[in-house]
């Protein structure tokens, strides 16, 4: 009874329990009990969001790295985030730090990060980044899109000591490997299994796989150095500028920011299809699938039964049924550009980018302003 409970046999992939399958259950409130990590098994989350927006943490127009609880704290550039249920993790473009931001006490606190750009391994006060864009986690450590030095690096939660896992300083390009002999162009977008990083290459429109195991990195889909937005397998497919990412059992989501679609990656066959957006086409229209709009979509969250998308174009907050790929919009009004609070298309947003949440809200980044909104 305890393993049915714990979601044993839900399919090949780890997080493949998603309530959609017959004989899957999902955990429900489990995770409070046994604490699955909620980043590798998305499908435990299941959002009770309406849209009303809230400034959680940060202070809106006035960037720096103070810790303190709530709007006491300062952010220098939210970049993105990832939750492990009880604390919010949050890289700052701007302020080159990682923060962890307490969900029940809003207490932020300095993670690793000197607050100064570069590129060093080390302890907690001694660790550099360069521009960190996005964060994953599997609840013992955390994984990071270094951008500005093209490398992905591994920081422990216990002790915030960082070490460079793959990728080589300053060498901006697409070179499959094992770790530091491998190579990215500005990664954006990070998300993991447990077993494996899956890594979106911004400047290489490329997606790479990274082997938690060897560090071994293999490209899965696009074509290095050729932006596009031609679906199909792997070797015919392109991107141009992609993202956010996010799993769901064998398909990975992704953001293609240029081109204003989504797609979807079978991790199986490394099929690439379009599943929302028209390519090259901006806009904000809600709709299923084809027939809705995007504005430069860039991270994403997946709970049980929807995807969450910012947009940094539009400055709103999308959600998208894994269902039927209905899109619609949680929060915000584009074209946004202010930090308001309220309900729905009430609420405005300043420079959205990263998204991750606790059991039962969502947390959203706005870079320009320097704040970490509340979404209920």
């Amino acid at each position: 009874m305890l393993l049915a409970l714990l979601g044993a046999g839900c399919g090949v992939f780890e997080n493949d329990c998603d309530g959609r399958d017959a004989g899957c259950e999902p955990l429900g409130w489990f995770p409070y009990l046994f604490h699955r990590c909620p980043a590798i098994h998305p499908a435990l989350i299941n959002l009770p969001v309406f849209g009303q927006v809230s400034t959680f943490a940060g202070q809106a127009g006035s960037p720096g790295g103070t810790d303190g609880t709530g709007t006491a704290a300062q952010f220098q550039g939210p970049n993105g985030m990832t939750g492990d249920g009880y604390n919010i993790y949050m890289v700052e473009g701007g302020g080159h730090r990682v923060r962890r931001i307490h969900v029940a006490s809003a207490a932020v606190a300095l993670l690793a990060g000197t607050g100064v750009g570069g590129s060093a391994d080390g302890p907690q006060g001694t660790a550099q980044f360069q521009g960190p864009t996005a964060i994953t986690t599997d609840c013992t450590n955390l994984y990071v899109t270094d951008g500005g030095n093209h490398t992905i690096r591994t920081v422990s939660i216990a002790s915030g000591y960082t070490t460079t896992l793959a990728g080589q300083v300053g060498n901006n390009a697409e070179i499959d490997g094992v770790g530091t002999a491998a190579a990215f162009n500005n990664p954006r977008g990070i998300t993991t299994d447990s077993a494996n990083l899956y890594v979106s290459d911004f400047m290489g429109h490329t997606v790479r796989r990274v082997d938690l195991g060897t560090a071994r990195v293999t490209t899965i889909a696009g074509q290095a150095g050729v932006p596009g937005t031609a679906d199909g397998p792997l070797g015919t497919n392109l991107l141009d500028g992609p993202a956010g990412l996010a799993l769901d059992g064998r398909y990975l989501y992704l953001t293609n920011y240029n081109r204003h679609t989504l797609r979807r990656l079978d991790l199986v066959t490394l099929e690439l299809t379009t599943v929302a957006g028209l390519a090259g086409t901006s806009g904000s229209t809600d709709g299923v699938g084809l027939n809705a709009r995007f504005n430069q979509p860039l991270q994403l969250f997946r709970d049980r039964n929807y995807i969450y998308a910012t947009e940094m174009g539009n400055n709103i907050v999308r959600r998208i049924s894994l269902t039927d790929i209905d899109v619609q919009t949680l929060a915000g009004l584009a074209p946004g550009g202010a930090t308001v609070d309220g309900f729905g298309s009430a609420a405005s947003f300043n420079g959205l980018t990263g998204i991750a949440s606790s059991y039962e809200s969502l947390f959203v980044g706005e870079f320009s302003s320097h704040v970490m909104r509340k979404i209920q």
